[in-house]
């Protein structure tokens, strides 16, 4: 630990360091100041633990000085000594929380004491500071296990058994029985005249906005990470062992997410949310939103649920006039049982779709029947 003593009397600082053994105390370095200017310089030069300090000094007192200190936001604990047995004195040093308040002639044993104190204070704020640098290490390590463990469920497809197993033996906090829902989001970057934020800061980003919108639901955030090409992935989670429950609100809140991002990041962006299933169905999912959103990339700023779209290799077929309708989900023809007028606007459906029609599989956002042939 590092010891400054300030004083303008110098037979005083020398009476202090020759009759108070401070190695006991557990202090290394002992520095002096005979002003408060000199005791600024040396607190902007070294981190010292713990000052003794004069009250009464000529260019500034030690309430000035310490009062500085506080400002300053070091952490440093402070015993006062002064020939001035005055309450102000005692009642300024309380509120400048000060370990102690001693009169000269200085009573080395308790000087001695009131060190012993300031040390131990010391080393519980270290102790304090170590414990939030390592948390704040392990975190960052669990972001990049959570990150690492998704990219391998969503590249190879992982049995809940397995990924509980690789979870444990990551000590990450993964149990059976939760359900996940994989959300893709693809920003638009030629449109984005704001500024250009690196990948890990997007990450950060994206991760505590819809966590704080997340909030108060039965959802949480699990991890988010970016894939090429310029694709980030967002893991949510139920935060019970059961389905969440508020759909629409669930809803709702990507909307804002969406609009949120719209409006501070990206102007055009694409996102397509996947269902609540376990995590033996994620790989499938991510597969089924890139197949979702190589058909639907003009569709901006609006939020697409895999839900709620059928791949054009699952048909829905009408029984009366032998159509196939691309729809939002698959519903019967209701052509059946129709007039002459019906089975015409059918056919002539039929025809504009066959333009569509490509190698690859496409995706519409026709919502009912009534929308293709108004």
């Amino acid at each position: 630990m590092k010891l400054l003593l300030v004083d303008d009397e110098e037979y005083v600082i020398e009476s202090i360091k020759r009759i108070l053994d401070l190695t006991e105390t557990g202090v290394s370095e002992v520095y002096t100041a005979f002003s408060v200017q000199q005791a600024k310089n040396i607190m902007g030069m070294v981190d010292i633990d713990i000052v003794i300090s004069d009250i009464v000094m000529p260019g500034g007192t030690g309430f000035d000085f310490v009062e500085w200190v506080r400002k300053e936001e070091l952490k440093v604990q402070v015993i006062f000594l002064t020939s001035y047995a005055e309450f102000d004195y005692a009642r300024r040093a309380i509120q400048l929380n000060s370990v102690d308040y001693l009169l000269k002639p200085i009573d080395f044993d308790k000087l001695k004491e009131a060190v012993q104190r300031a040390a131990e204070s010391v080393a519980k704020e270290k102790k304090i500071q170590d414990l939030r640098q390592e948390s704040i290490k392990w975190n960052q390590n669990r972001k990049i296990l959570q990150q690492d463990i998704w990219k391998n469920v969503l590249k190879d497809g992982f049995s809940e058994e397995k990924f509980c197993e690789t979870a444990a033996q990551r000590q990450l906090p993964y149990g059976p029985g939760h359900y996940f829902r994989l959300i893709c989001l693809m920003p638009e970057i030629k449109s984005n005249k704001r500024e250009m934020w690196d990948t890990a800061t997007m990450e950060f980003v994206i991760e505590n906005v819809l966590s704080e919108l997340y909030e108060e639901t039965d959802i949480a955030v699990d991890t988010v990470f970016y894939q090429e090409p310029g694709i980030y992935w967002i893991v949510t989670q139920s935060k019970e062992k059961a389905f969440p429950q508020d759909g629409g609100r669930d809803c709702e809140i990507l909307r804002q997410f969406v609009a949120w991002m719209n409006e501070k990041i990206y102007p055009e962006l694409w996102c397509g949310a996947g269902q609540w299933e376990s995590v033996l169905g994620m790989q499938k999912q991510s597969r089924n939103l890139q197949k979702m959103r190589e058909g639907s990339l003009s569709v901006r700023n609006e939020v697409l649920f895999l839900n709620e779209f059928q791949c054009c290799g699952r048909s829905a077929r009408s029984t009366t006039c032998g159509s196939t309708c691309w729809t939002r989900t698959p519903i019967p023809c209701p052509l059946a049982g129709m007039s002459a007028r019906w089975h015409a606007n059918c056919r002539m459906v039929q025809r504009s779709a066959t333009s569509f029609r490509s190698s690859r599989p496409r995706w519409t956002r026709w919502r009912s029947f009534s929308d293709l042939t108004a």
